[in-house]
């Protein structure tokens, strides 16, 4: 752990155990505003169980903000819907320290916000949280986390001991190369391609070619062209990639119009962007890879099933194997089987690429049916990879998994 790790106390700070103490002991004082040094959640290992951490989350009003009636700390899938309750601090008496911990296995990354609360609050019932979409969307990124201190684009974090790092997500210098936005017109819409292809390396290799999807996300606020280019002089990666994003809708329902499983959108990402894309390439690339997240997901998995020659390589990170076509909002329960991307994949014929998927294992709704959609590529002949992961449905899972799967 180097000097300057945000994790590490100061020569007079408490350290995370005796923090932890000062915190549960309802009897014991506080030095002076606690959170001044202190770096958000405090982690310590569970002393009956090596596999699990407990999480301390903190959190105190600054300056002269009122005292809220609650604050509920949402976890990505650690204290939202059914689990809720676990998200809820508590005050310690004679403070303005607001506090609650919970357990989770020793690889556990996850996005979390905090929401101070009035009586009146959206969802807030009695007294207590009832989740919905509209607390996440009022919650707080918590300015004292470890990880949004050293610079994290993924707001704040919760990483556990064994969790993966961060690191080449923070501050990336600008990528090389040229960098454009193209037009894709599908289904009568006009989509935004941004396109950044670096000039061929010095040994000759080939530049692989990268296709995301959600690239409103991957481009302007995660900056992974410039994330790969400097993992690449590192020797982190491999290869150097030419990347070309399709930025979808704001609107929910128009995202999924687009991505869930649009034939139209995808025959033209196919047949006119690819090819498009790689003309403006150095040289022919050695291979095509398409990534997606959530509905990006499911694009990635259809374009495999309906253009198999076309890429070599699919990553789908907790895809949303729940949808259809013909949707026009997420269903209330996403949890029962949905055949429409089973027949796709069964349908697929020709040079099928290799698939890999990955889902969190707190996804309770998701994973089994993200399983089951693995099995059924698997029986098809698709080479498949499942990896399951400590985590929800969250960005910086399928962040690092990216990075992971591209070395």
């Amino acid at each position: 752990m180097s000097d300057t790790d945000p994790r590490r106390p100061g020569p007079e700070e408490p350290g995370p155990e005796e923090l932890r103490a000062l915190v549960l002991d309802p009897s014991a004082a506080l030095p002076h505003d606690v959170l001044v040094g202190a770096a958000t959640p405090v982690i310590t290992d569970h002393p009956g169980d090596p596999d699990r951490q407990r999480i301390l989350f903190l959190w105190q009003p600054t300056g002269g903000d009122p005292d809220p009636a609650g604050v509920y700390v949402w976890v990505n899938r650690l204290t939202d819907k059914n689990h809720a309750d676990a998200g809820l601090m508590r005050r310690k008496p004679g403070t303005r320290l607001w506090f609650t911990e919970i357990t989770a296995p020793r690889g556990t990354m996850a996005g979390y916000r905090i929401y101070p609360f009035a009586a009146d609050s959206p969802g807030v019932v009695d007294g207590r949280i009832v989740y919905s979409r509209e607390v996440v969307r009022g919650a707080r990124i918590d300015t004292r986390n470890t990880e949004f201190r050293a610079g994290s684009p993924f707001g704040s974090v919760l990483r556990c001991a064994g969790a993966p790092p961060l690191g080449d997500w923070v501050d990336p210098v600008a990528a090389p190369g040229v960098t454009e936005t193209l037009t894709l017109t599908a289904d009568g819409r006009v989509l935004r391609c941004p396109l950044s292809v670096p000039g061929r390396p010095a040994d000759g290799a080939p530049v692989d070619l990268l296709v995301v999807f959600d690239a409103e996300k991957w481009f302007g606020r995660y900056r992974l062209p410039a994330v790969l280019a400097r993992a690449a002089s590192a020797g982190r990666v491999a290869r150097r990639f030419a990347v070309v994003g399709i930025e979808s809708p704001a609107a929910p329902g128009d995202r999924l119009a687009v991505l869930g499983g649009n034939r139209a959108v995808l025959d033209a990402v196919a047949t006119e962007l690819i090819p498009r894309v790689r003309a403006q390439l150095p040289g022919p690339p050695s291979r095509v890879i398409v990534a997606g997240q959530s509905l990006g997901g499911l694009a990635a998995l259809s374009l495999a099933a309906w253009h198999p020659g076309v890429v070599e390589e699919v990553l789908a990170y907790s895809p949303s194997v729940w949808c259809r076509p013909g949707l026009t909002a997420r269903p209330a329960q996403v949890h029962d089987r949905q055949e429409w991307i089973h027949d796709q994949l069964r349908a697929a014929t020709g040079r099928l690429p290799r698939l890999r998927l990955a889902v969190g294992e707190f996804e309770e709704e998701l994973e089994p049916t993200v399983r089951a959609s693995a099995d059924t590529a698997v029986a098809h002949g698709f080479a498949t990879e499942l990896r399951t992961y400590p985590g929800g449905h969250d960005d910086c899972w399928w962040a690092a998994y990216l990075l992971d799967d591209l070395m």
